[in-house]
């Protein structure tokens, strides 16, 4: 019967694990889109067309690491609401 029992501590460290990868994306992609900046910025590009082509290319990633931050964020937050459910569910049915 144990086996199938809520491990909350097991989702919640999982939940820390995600948040803790989150915070590390992020501060990798602020330190990317600082780069970009000052790559844009530079004038010792000799050919700025292929400056400007490298920005757009290192902007199009920065975008879609944007965005799987923001999918991790929904996962961390569905976990959180189902990890709370479950324990509820448990507890209720511990309980009756």
């Amino acid at each position: 019967m144990d086996l199938y029992l809520h491990d909350r501590d097991a989702v919640s460290d999982v939940i820390s694990s995600l948040n803790r990868d989150i915070e590390e994306y992020k501060n990798s992609v602020t330190a990317l889109t600082n780069l970009i900046n000052s790559i844009d910025s530079s004038s010792a590009w000799i050919d700025k067309t292929i400056k400007t082509s490298f920005v757009s290319t290192a902007r199009s990633y920065v975008k879609q690491y944007e965005n799987l931050i923001k999918e991790m964020e929904i996962l961390v937050g569905y976990l959180s609401s189902k990890n709370s459910s479950s324990s509820s569910l448990e507890d209720a049915y511990a309980r009756g």
